[in-house]
């Protein structure tokens, strides 16, 4: 599926704890600082970013992502400060079927929230 064919404009979500939006340059910080966190990466098939620098290009490339069609990968924001909390993603459209990928920082697990992101996304 091309993303950027279905989606004008990259869409923005909210519910009752989160906002569903664009990854931005100054959400890398947070990306770097969740992801050091080896209970964040440990059942994900990389370990995240190795550096402030790192996590800054991988934003770009998740960006360039959705430009070019071929994945749509939100920022989890907490909806009252706006900072970067998680991020999910879809992908790999064949047919009826995709791939979701996600990670939230351990600050905000069992508080509902990717149960609401994974909801609203698919």
């Amino acid at each position: 599926m091309d993303f950027a064919k279905v989606f004008t404009e990259f869409p923005v979500i909210e519910t009752d704890q989160i906002r569903l939006r664009k990854l931005r340059e100054e959400d890398a910080p947070a990306l770097y600082r969740y992801y050091s966190n080896q209970n964040v990466h440990r059942h994900l098939d990389w370990n995240g970013p190795e550096s402030l620098e790192r996590s800054l290009e991988i934003i770009h490339f998740w960006n360039k992502g959705f430009d070019k069609g071929w994945i749509l990968r939100f920022a989890i924001a907490d909806k009252v400060t706006d900072e970067l909390i998680g991020t999910i993603f879809l992908s790999e459209f064949e047919g009826l079927r995709a791939e979701i990928g996600y990670e939230l920082s351990e600050n905000y697990w069992r508080r509902g929230i990717m149960s609401e992101a994974i909801h609203e996304v698919l």
